[in-house]
């Protein structure tokens, strides 16, 4: 990242692992929410008062928090005519989950994940490093 940073005069900030992502944007035009799984697990420890158990409120207002923060961020970047990268995971390629606290997380991330998806201007699928433009 600081190679990209000083060789094309462009600075990215790479947000992971936080709390609050619109924090870390500032004025910066250029930004990467890495990773979108990890912040929702985080919104899910926060939120709900037993992870094994997770009340329909409780998703309810986790996909709002997720959702909203992003949303957010979007809008602060496009505010400051930057770009936004957001990675993030897809569940629905792997086999359903017995646990329910990992039933739980993928059916939040599936809807968040379809959120954000709608709300971007452009979508990729990256598999085994090859990229494909969904929208």
């Amino acid at each position: 990242m600081e190679y990209s940073n000083n060789e094309n005069n462009v600075e990215w900030v790479v947000a992971n692992d936080v709390k609050n992502p619109v924090e870390h944007i500032k004025d910066h035009k250029f930004f990467i929410f890495d990773n979108l799984g990890s912040y929702t697990s985080n919104v899910i420890r926060e939120v709900a008062a037993d992870v094994e158990n997770i009340t329909t409120e409780e998703r309810d207002k986790i996909r709002s928090i997720v959702v909203e923060n992003v949303i957010q961020c979007m809008n602060k970047v496009a505010e400051l005519n930057g770009a936004m990268v957001i990675v993030t995971i897809e569940p629905g390629f792997c086999p359903c989950p017995k646990d329910k606290e990992q039933l739980y997380f993928r059916e939040i991330m599936g809807a968040v994940n379809q959120r954000i998806a709608n709300t971007a201007q452009e979508v990729y699928l990256s598999a085994s490093g090859i990229q494909f433009r969904i929208k």
